[in-house]
């Protein structure tokens, strides 16, 4: 929820907006008689947050955690019905809902003490599927995370340099969970148009 409400600021002051939603994958496993089955469960919510400069993190957090229970309790409601029942204009380039994903991997205890295996996220394709991408895998004592971009979008300095300032804000909050969101300066970074690209960095 940390990770999710710091992506959450860092769009809202990338974009200036104070509406944003992240769409993010949930497992989809809510029996336990399914947790040793294989297939495909997962399923998509869309998180939508309020980044509203006076709030302070803890108070954004706060909301950010409300909301994300909220999602995981009706997680079995499916998305494409979701998308039917707003009645949403379709436009097979984009979205419906949202055009950035947040994908969180805890790799666990058990895969991380397998010295046989190694599992790993991998978001090295040809097509982007959303604008922005971040994935981040929790294993071995340390995060690490990874942007996935359009290039027709974006420009490799402009997503190294949301990776730094993603970074940059969770230490921010680390040290001061009570300052407004407001406070949380980033420098201005400008736009640019041209596959999708992959920027990784751990933390």
């Amino acid at each position: 929820m940390i990770l999710l409400a710091t992506y959450s600021i860092l769009l809202s002051k990338y974009s200036g907006q104070e509406d944003v939603i992240v769409g993010t994958p949930i497992a989809g496993r809510t029996h336990a008689d399914l947790e040793a089955l294989l297939g495909m469960f997962v399923n998509t919510l869309a998180m939508r947050n309020y980044p509203a400069s006076e709030k302070t993190f803890e108070e954004f957090l706060s909301e950010v955690k409300k909301n994300a229970l909220q999602a995981y309790e009706n997680q079995d409601y499916p998305f494409e019905e979701l998308v039917e029942k707003l009645n949403i204009p379709r436009d097979r380039s984009r979205n419906p809902l949202f055009d950035t994903m947040f994908v969180l991997e805890n790799l666990g205890a058990e895969a991380q003490e397998d010295n046989t295996s190694s599992i790993a996220p991998d978001y090295q394709q040809t097509i982007a599927k959303f604008d922005l991408l971040l994935g981040i895998s929790v294993g071995k004592g340390q995060m690490s995370g990874a942007f996935q971009y359009c290039t027709r979008l974006f420009k490799k300095s402009m997503i190294d340099r949301l990776a730094k300032d993603y970074v940059q804000v969770l230490e921010d909050i680390s040290q001061e969970p009570s300052k407004k969101l407001k406070d949380i300066n980033l420098q201005p970074v400008s736009k640019s148009k041209s596959l999708a690209k992959s920027v990784e960095f751990v933390f």
